[in-house]
Protein backbone atom coordinates (compact mmCIF):
# COMPACT_ATOMS: atom_id res chain seq x y z
CA UNK A 1 0.00 0.00 0.00
CA UNK A 2 1.33 3.56 -0.68
CA UNK A 3 2.12 5.73 2.01
CA UNK A 4 2.63 9.12 1.47
CA UNK A 5 5.85 11.15 3.54
CA UNK A 6 4.55 14.13 6.32
CA UNK A 7 6.19 17.26 4.56
CA UNK A 8 9.50 18.17 5.69
CA UNK A 9 9.75 21.57 8.00
CA UNK A 10 11.81 22.68 5.76
CA UNK A 11 9.11 22.28 3.35
CA UNK A 12 6.40 23.88 5.04
CA UNK A 13 8.67 27.24 6.18
CA UNK A 14 9.30 27.48 2.49
CA UNK A 15 5.74 27.22 1.82
CA UNK A 16 5.03 29.61 4.33
CA UNK A 17 6.90 32.43 2.86
CA UNK A 18 5.92 31.69 -0.53
CA UNK A 19 2.17 32.14 0.23
CA UNK A 20 3.09 35.23 2.18
CA UNK A 21 5.24 36.61 -0.70
CA UNK A 22 1.82 35.71 -2.85
CA UNK A 23 -0.13 37.50 -0.65
CA UNK A 24 2.26 40.40 0.12
CA UNK A 25 2.01 43.97 -1.37
CA UNK A 26 3.71 47.18 -0.74
CA UNK A 27 1.97 49.79 0.89
CA UNK A 28 2.82 53.61 0.11
CA UNK A 29 2.38 55.52 3.01
CA UNK A 30 2.72 60.03 1.86
CA UNK A 31 4.25 62.66 3.93
CA UNK A 32 2.57 66.22 3.26
CA UNK A 33 5.29 68.58 5.25
CA UNK A 34 4.51 72.56 5.54
CA UNK A 35 5.86 75.10 7.30
CA UNK A 36 5.80 78.83 7.94
CA UNK A 37 2.79 79.87 7.13
CA UNK A 38 3.19 82.87 9.98
CA UNK A 39 -0.68 82.76 10.82
CA UNK A 40 -1.88 84.06 7.76
CA UNK A 41 -4.89 82.53 6.09
CA UNK A 42 -4.57 83.77 2.16
CA UNK A 43 -2.90 86.70 0.90
CA UNK A 44 -2.78 85.48 -2.92
CA UNK A 45 -0.41 83.23 -5.03
CA UNK A 46 2.87 84.33 -3.67
CA UNK A 47 1.62 83.00 0.03
CA UNK A 48 -1.58 80.85 0.25
CA UNK A 49 -1.07 80.54 3.52
CA UNK A 50 -3.78 78.26 5.73
CA UNK A 51 -6.47 78.05 3.53
CA UNK A 52 -4.75 77.26 0.78
CA UNK A 53 -3.14 74.14 2.53
CA UNK A 54 -6.35 73.37 3.94
CA UNK A 55 -7.64 73.26 0.50
CA UNK A 56 -5.04 71.46 -1.09
CA UNK A 57 -5.28 68.62 1.68
CA UNK A 58 -8.94 68.50 0.97
CA UNK A 59 -8.03 68.17 -3.13
CA UNK A 60 -5.66 65.83 -3.02
CA UNK A 61 -5.82 61.74 -4.06
CA UNK A 62 -3.65 60.90 -1.63
CA UNK A 63 -4.19 62.19 1.81
CA UNK A 64 -1.53 60.51 3.74
CA UNK A 65 -0.24 62.42 7.26
CA UNK A 66 -0.24 66.06 7.46
CA UNK A 67 3.05 67.81 9.40
CA UNK A 68 3.19 71.24 9.60
CA UNK A 69 6.56 72.87 11.06
CA UNK A 70 5.99 75.98 12.47
CA UNK A 71 2.49 75.87 13.57
CA UNK A 72 -0.17 78.70 14.14
CA UNK A 73 -2.51 79.52 16.53
CA UNK A 74 -5.15 79.74 13.88
CA UNK A 75 -5.11 76.01 13.32
CA UNK A 76 -7.71 75.67 16.82
CA UNK A 77 -10.13 78.34 15.32
CA UNK A 78 -10.10 76.56 12.12
CA UNK A 79 -10.32 72.81 13.68
CA UNK A 80 -13.59 72.08 12.06
CA UNK A 81 -12.18 72.02 8.44
CA UNK A 82 -9.20 69.90 9.59
CA UNK A 83 -5.67 69.97 10.63
CA UNK A 84 -2.34 68.65 10.43
CA UNK A 85 -1.68 65.12 12.24
CA UNK A 86 1.22 66.38 13.70
CA UNK A 87 2.09 70.30 14.46
CA UNK A 88 5.30 71.59 15.91
CA UNK A 89 5.12 74.93 17.23
CA UNK A 90 8.06 77.69 16.60
CA UNK A 91 8.90 80.72 18.32
CA UNK A 92 6.62 83.09 16.40
CA UNK A 93 3.66 80.97 17.38
CA UNK A 94 4.79 80.54 20.97
CA UNK A 95 5.30 84.37 20.83
CA UNK A 96 1.48 84.38 19.97
CA UNK A 97 0.00 81.73 21.55
CA UNK A 98 2.07 80.90 24.87
CA UNK A 99 1.71 77.89 26.90
CA UNK A 100 -2.46 77.66 26.43
CA UNK A 101 -1.50 77.21 22.42
CA UNK A 102 0.42 74.28 23.50
CA UNK A 103 -2.40 72.90 26.01
CA UNK A 104 -5.34 72.56 23.37
CA UNK A 105 -6.88 69.66 23.73
CA UNK A 106 -7.50 69.26 19.50
CA UNK A 107 -3.58 70.22 18.43
CA UNK A 108 -1.22 67.38 17.87
CA UNK A 109 1.64 69.62 19.26
CA UNK A 110 5.04 67.69 19.61
CA UNK A 111 8.29 68.93 21.19
CA UNK A 112 11.21 66.60 23.18
CA UNK A 113 13.42 68.86 24.87
CA UNK A 114 11.51 70.30 27.67
CA UNK A 115 10.93 70.20 31.15
CA UNK A 116 9.32 72.29 34.14
CA UNK A 117 11.45 75.24 35.84
CA UNK A 118 11.95 74.34 39.15
CA UNK A 119 10.22 77.18 40.80
CA UNK A 120 7.08 75.10 38.96
CA UNK A 121 7.03 71.65 40.80
CA UNK A 122 3.59 70.61 40.33
CA UNK A 123 3.05 71.64 36.26
CA UNK A 124 3.27 69.23 33.97
CA UNK A 125 4.78 69.26 30.34
CA UNK A 126 2.01 69.84 27.84
CA UNK A 127 2.37 68.17 24.42
CA UNK A 128 4.01 65.14 23.60
CA UNK A 129 7.29 63.67 23.42
CA UNK A 130 6.82 61.88 20.30
CA UNK A 131 3.52 61.61 18.12
CA UNK A 132 3.07 58.02 16.42
CA UNK A 133 1.33 57.74 13.25
CA UNK A 134 -0.35 54.43 12.44
CA UNK A 135 -1.24 53.93 8.56
CA UNK A 136 -4.27 51.21 8.56
CA UNK A 137 -2.18 48.65 6.52
CA UNK A 138 0.54 48.64 9.33
CA UNK A 139 3.24 51.14 8.81
CA UNK A 140 4.14 53.30 11.99
CA UNK A 141 5.90 56.83 11.17
CA UNK A 142 7.29 58.09 14.98
CA UNK A 143 7.79 62.32 14.50
CA UNK A 144 10.31 63.86 16.96
CA UNK A 145 10.80 67.57 17.58
CA UNK A 146 13.15 70.23 19.04
CA UNK A 147 12.35 73.29 19.91
CA UNK A 148 15.54 76.00 19.67
CA UNK A 149 17.69 76.34 23.20
CA UNK A 150 17.57 79.99 22.07
CA UNK A 151 13.66 80.43 22.73
CA UNK A 152 14.19 81.85 26.51
CA UNK A 153 14.95 84.91 24.87
CA UNK A 154 13.06 85.16 22.10
CA UNK A 155 9.88 84.48 23.86
CA UNK A 156 8.25 86.70 26.28
CA UNK A 157 8.54 84.68 29.84
CA UNK A 158 4.90 85.20 30.71
CA UNK A 159 4.56 83.27 27.15
CA UNK A 160 6.85 80.36 28.08
CA UNK A 161 7.07 79.57 31.87
CA UNK A 162 6.90 77.19 33.59
CA UNK A 163 8.49 75.24 30.23
CA UNK A 164 12.41 75.04 30.68
CA UNK A 165 13.84 74.51 26.92
CA UNK A 166 17.04 71.59 27.66
CA UNK A 167 19.83 71.60 25.16
CA UNK A 168 19.06 69.96 21.97
CA UNK A 169 21.62 67.80 20.88
CA UNK A 170 21.37 66.40 24.98
CA UNK A 171 17.79 65.57 24.66
CA UNK A 172 17.91 63.99 21.37
CA UNK A 173 21.07 61.98 22.43
CA UNK A 174 18.95 60.72 25.70
CA UNK A 175 16.18 59.36 23.80
CA UNK A 176 18.44 57.21 20.91
CA UNK A 177 18.63 53.79 23.03
CA UNK A 178 14.83 54.41 22.92
CA UNK A 179 14.28 55.25 19.49
CA UNK A 180 16.87 52.64 18.18
CA UNK A 181 14.67 49.78 20.04
CA UNK A 182 11.53 50.94 17.69
CA UNK A 183 11.92 48.65 15.01
CA UNK A 184 9.77 48.76 12.01
CA UNK A 185 8.97 52.11 12.80
CA UNK A 186 9.99 55.27 10.38
CA UNK A 187 11.87 57.64 12.52
CA UNK A 188 11.43 61.37 11.48
CA UNK A 189 13.39 64.10 13.30
CA UNK A 190 12.32 67.98 12.88
CA UNK A 191 15.40 69.82 13.76
CA UNK A 192 15.42 73.17 15.92
CA UNK A 193 14.44 76.42 14.28
CA UNK A 194 17.97 77.85 12.81
CA UNK A 195 20.08 74.39 13.01
CA UNK A 196 22.35 73.66 10.29
CA UNK A 197 20.57 70.34 8.71
CA UNK A 198 23.53 69.25 7.13
CA UNK A 199 25.52 69.25 10.40
CA UNK A 200 22.15 67.73 12.26
CA UNK A 201 22.04 64.90 9.40
CA UNK A 202 25.53 63.57 9.67
CA UNK A 203 25.27 63.58 13.66
CA UNK A 204 21.90 61.48 14.03
CA UNK A 205 21.72 59.24 11.04
CA UNK A 206 18.98 57.10 12.50
CA UNK A 207 16.56 59.07 11.31
CA UNK A 208 16.03 58.64 7.49
CA UNK A 209 14.08 62.01 7.21
CA UNK A 210 15.21 64.87 8.84
CA UNK A 211 12.74 68.46 8.23
CA UNK A 212 14.09 71.49 8.34
CA UNK A 213 12.00 74.81 9.64
CA UNK A 214 10.57 76.45 6.92
CA UNK A 215 12.58 78.50 4.31
CA UNK A 216 12.23 81.26 1.85
CA UNK A 217 13.00 78.42 -0.76
CA UNK A 218 11.77 74.35 -0.50
CA UNK A 219 14.45 72.27 -1.03
CA UNK A 220 14.65 68.65 -0.97
CA UNK A 221 18.38 66.86 -0.56
CA UNK A 222 19.50 62.85 -1.00
CA UNK A 223 21.56 61.34 1.78
CA UNK A 224 23.68 58.54 1.76
CA UNK A 225 23.13 57.57 -2.12
CA UNK A 226 18.90 58.18 -1.32
CA UNK A 227 18.92 56.31 1.79
CA UNK A 228 18.08 59.05 3.86
CA UNK A 229 16.60 62.58 2.81
CA UNK A 230 16.47 66.22 4.20
CA UNK A 231 13.51 68.59 3.80
CA UNK A 232 12.56 72.24 3.88
CA UNK A 233 9.23 73.12 3.22
CA UNK A 234 8.62 77.00 1.66
CA UNK A 235 7.56 79.59 3.98
CA UNK A 236 3.47 81.16 3.99
CA UNK A 237 2.22 78.09 2.78
CA UNK A 238 3.29 78.49 -1.20
CA UNK A 239 4.98 74.77 -0.77
CA UNK A 240 4.75 71.80 0.56
CA UNK A 241 7.10 68.48 0.58
CA UNK A 242 5.88 65.88 -0.21
CA UNK A 243 7.40 62.87 1.00
CA UNK A 244 6.67 59.36 -0.55
CA UNK A 245 7.40 55.81 1.57
CA UNK A 246 7.29 52.03 0.73
CA UNK A 247 6.09 49.61 3.45
CA UNK A 248 7.36 46.02 2.49
CA UNK A 249 4.42 43.92 4.29
CA UNK A 250 6.71 40.89 4.19
CA UNK A 251 10.11 41.88 5.97
CA UNK A 252 8.41 44.79 7.57
CA UNK A 253 10.42 47.55 7.26
CA UNK A 254 10.28 51.10 4.86
CA UNK A 255 12.37 51.48 1.61
CA UNK A 256 14.36 54.48 1.09
CA UNK A 257 11.89 57.66 1.45
CA UNK A 258 11.44 59.85 -1.77
CA UNK A 259 10.80 63.16 -1.98
CA UNK A 260 9.50 66.57 -4.15
CA UNK A 261 8.47 70.21 -3.68
CA UNK A 262 4.68 69.83 -4.71
CA UNK A 263 2.97 74.03 -5.06
CA UNK A 264 0.32 75.40 -3.52
CA UNK A 265 -2.85 76.87 -5.53
CA UNK A 266 -4.42 80.47 -3.90
CA UNK A 267 -7.46 79.12 -1.82
CA UNK A 268 -10.02 81.72 -0.94
CA UNK A 269 -12.80 81.06 1.89
CA UNK A 270 -15.26 79.32 -0.15
CA UNK A 271 -16.06 75.78 1.37
CA UNK A 272 -14.06 76.15 4.54
CA UNK A 273 -15.46 76.68 7.96
CA UNK A 274 -14.39 80.43 8.83
CA UNK A 275 -15.42 82.20 12.06
CA UNK A 276 -16.59 85.33 11.03
CA UNK A 277 -13.40 87.09 12.94
CA UNK A 278 -11.36 85.37 10.64
CA UNK A 279 -13.34 86.40 7.63
CA UNK A 280 -12.62 89.76 8.52
CA UNK A 281 -8.50 89.58 8.15
CA UNK A 282 -9.85 88.32 3.74
CA UNK A 283 -11.94 91.71 3.03
CA UNK A 284 -10.04 93.35 0.50
CA UNK A 285 -8.87 96.90 1.08
CA UNK A 286 -10.99 99.69 0.08
CA UNK A 287 -8.46 101.31 -1.33
CA UNK A 288 -5.28 99.22 -2.89
CA UNK A 289 -1.82 100.73 -1.72
CA UNK A 290 0.38 102.47 -4.23
CA UNK A 291 3.85 101.99 -3.19
CA UNK A 292 5.47 104.80 -5.49
CA UNK A 293 3.02 107.52 -4.03
CA UNK A 294 4.21 106.35 -0.14
CA UNK A 295 5.61 108.83 1.63
CA UNK A 296 9.33 108.03 3.80
CA UNK A 297 9.68 105.49 6.42
CA UNK A 298 9.58 107.65 8.80
CA UNK A 299 6.18 109.06 8.16
CA UNK A 300 4.97 105.79 7.68
CA UNK A 301 6.50 104.67 11.63
CA UNK A 302 4.91 107.67 12.91
CA UNK A 303 1.23 106.71 11.36
CA UNK A 304 2.13 103.17 13.06
CA UNK A 305 3.16 104.32 16.45
CA UNK A 306 0.40 107.02 16.68
CA UNK A 307 -2.09 103.84 15.94
CA UNK A 308 -0.06 101.70 18.66
CA UNK A 309 0.22 104.16 21.16
CA UNK A 310 -3.71 105.22 21.17
CA UNK A 311 -4.90 101.53 21.07
CA UNK A 312 -2.20 100.50 24.04
CA UNK A 313 -2.82 103.75 25.84
CA UNK A 314 1.00 104.70 26.24
CA UNK A 315 3.07 106.94 26.31
CA UNK A 316 6.50 105.19 24.28
CA UNK A 317 6.40 102.51 22.13
CA UNK A 318 9.25 100.72 20.51
CA UNK A 319 8.43 100.32 16.63
CA UNK A 320 10.62 97.37 14.47
CA UNK A 321 11.75 98.62 11.35
CA UNK A 322 8.93 97.53 8.70
CA UNK A 323 10.51 96.21 5.48
CA UNK A 324 9.62 98.07 1.89
CA UNK A 325 9.07 94.94 -0.01
CA UNK A 326 7.29 94.85 -3.26
CA UNK A 327 3.51 93.93 -2.73
CA UNK A 328 2.30 92.11 -5.74
CA UNK A 329 -1.28 91.82 -4.81
CA UNK A 330 -2.04 94.96 -2.88
CA UNK A 331 -6.03 94.84 -2.71
CA UNK A 332 -5.57 91.75 0.02
CA UNK A 333 -4.57 92.76 3.43
CA UNK A 334 -2.66 89.64 4.52
CA UNK A 335 -0.24 89.92 2.14
CA UNK A 336 0.33 93.47 2.57
CA UNK A 337 0.97 92.62 6.46
CA UNK A 338 2.89 89.78 5.52
CA UNK A 339 5.07 91.91 2.86
CA UNK A 340 5.94 94.77 5.55
CA UNK A 341 6.12 92.28 9.23
CA UNK A 342 7.58 88.90 7.68
CA UNK A 343 7.38 87.60 11.77
CA UNK A 344 4.33 88.43 13.54
CA UNK A 345 4.73 89.74 17.42
CA UNK A 346 2.97 90.58 20.18
CA UNK A 347 2.94 93.86 21.87
CA UNK A 348 4.28 93.84 25.75
CA UNK A 349 2.56 96.52 27.89
CA UNK A 350 4.49 97.80 30.94
CA UNK A 351 4.75 100.62 33.37
CA UNK A 352 7.89 101.64 34.46
CA UNK A 353 9.22 105.01 36.59
CA UNK A 354 10.08 107.69 33.59
CA UNK A 355 13.74 107.72 34.50
CA UNK A 356 13.96 104.18 33.57
CA UNK A 357 12.46 105.21 30.37
CA UNK A 358 14.45 107.55 29.63
CA UNK A 359 17.48 105.11 29.72
CA UNK A 360 15.80 102.72 27.50
CA UNK A 361 14.95 105.65 24.61
CA UNK A 362 18.46 106.55 24.71
CA UNK A 363 20.04 103.55 24.02
CA UNK A 364 19.89 102.81 19.95
CA UNK A 365 18.56 99.77 19.31
CA UNK A 366 19.50 97.76 15.83
CA UNK A 367 16.67 97.88 13.73
CA UNK A 368 14.19 99.90 15.93
CA UNK A 369 13.44 103.20 17.27
CA UNK A 370 11.18 104.46 20.18
CA UNK A 371 7.93 107.20 19.80
CA UNK A 372 6.27 109.01 21.79
CA UNK A 373 7.00 111.47 24.70
CA UNK A 374 8.16 110.49 28.15
CA UNK A 375 6.37 112.84 30.56
CA UNK A 376 8.63 115.58 32.86
CA UNK A 377 9.29 114.09 36.60
CA UNK A 378 9.61 111.06 38.39
CA UNK A 379 6.34 109.65 37.79
CA UNK A 380 5.34 105.83 35.84
CA UNK A 381 5.44 105.93 32.21
CA UNK A 382 3.31 103.21 30.25
CA UNK A 383 6.05 101.42 27.62
CA UNK A 384 4.75 98.95 24.60
CA UNK A 385 7.51 96.58 23.17
CA UNK A 386 7.60 93.99 20.53
CA UNK A 387 7.36 90.37 22.77
CA UNK A 388 11.03 89.41 21.01
CA UNK A 389 12.19 92.64 22.51
CA UNK A 390 10.95 92.11 25.91
CA UNK A 391 12.25 88.47 25.92
CA UNK A 392 15.73 89.72 25.78
CA UNK A 393 16.00 89.58 21.68
CA UNK A 394 19.12 86.99 21.66
CA UNK A 395 21.17 88.67 23.96
CA UNK A 396 20.55 92.20 22.52
CA UNK A 397 18.42 94.03 24.95
CA UNK A 398 19.70 92.33 28.30
CA UNK A 399 19.37 96.12 29.37
CA UNK A 400 15.61 96.02 29.02
CA UNK A 401 14.73 92.23 30.44
CA UNK A 402 16.93 92.58 33.45
CA UNK A 403 14.04 95.28 34.24
CA UNK A 404 11.34 93.17 33.29
CA UNK A 405 12.42 90.56 35.26
CA UNK A 406 12.25 92.38 38.56
CA UNK A 407 9.16 91.06 40.13
CA UNK A 408 8.14 94.45 41.03
CA UNK A 409 7.34 95.55 37.55
CA UNK A 410 3.96 94.52 36.26
CA UNK A 411 3.92 93.46 32.27
CA UNK A 412 0.96 92.52 30.16
CA UNK A 413 0.38 90.93 26.97
CA UNK A 414 -2.01 93.23 24.66
CA UNK A 415 -4.52 90.97 22.15
CA UNK A 416 -2.96 93.13 19.81
CA UNK A 417 -0.28 91.70 17.55
CA UNK A 418 2.39 94.06 15.74
CA UNK A 419 0.14 93.43 12.44
CA UNK A 420 -3.11 94.28 13.40
CA UNK A 421 -2.94 97.79 13.72
CA UNK A 422 -0.91 97.48 9.88
CA UNK A 423 -4.33 98.48 7.54
CA UNK A 424 -5.03 101.50 9.29
CA UNK A 425 -1.56 103.37 9.73
CA UNK A 426 -1.89 102.50 6.20
CA UNK A 427 -4.64 104.74 5.40
CA UNK A 428 -3.01 107.18 7.16
CA UNK A 429 0.31 107.26 5.39
CA UNK A 430 -1.24 107.90 2.10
Amino acid sequence: MFRMRAPSAIFLIWMAWACAWVQARPVRVTLWISGGTSGILTAGREAPGILGLLRHQRETDDRGFWLDVGGSPTYAALANNGHPDVLVPNAESLRLGGLPLLVEPEMPWTFLNTGILPQYPGETVPGERAITLNHSDGPRIQVHALLDAELPLQVPPQQLRPLHIQDPREALRARLPEIRGESGVFQVLVLPEHARGGDWSREFPDFPLVIEHAGPIAEVYSLDDGARLRVRPGRFGRTLVRVDLTWDTVTQSFGPPVGEVVWVSAAGADGLEVPDELRARLRPLHQAPDPENWRSDRDFESAFSQAVLARADAELVLIPRLRRNEIVYPEMPEFWRVAWVEEDDVWVKVRVPAPIARSWRDVELAGASWWGRIPGGEGDVTVVMPGRVAAGSGGETWHLREVLDDPEIETEILEMTLRDLLPLSLEESQ
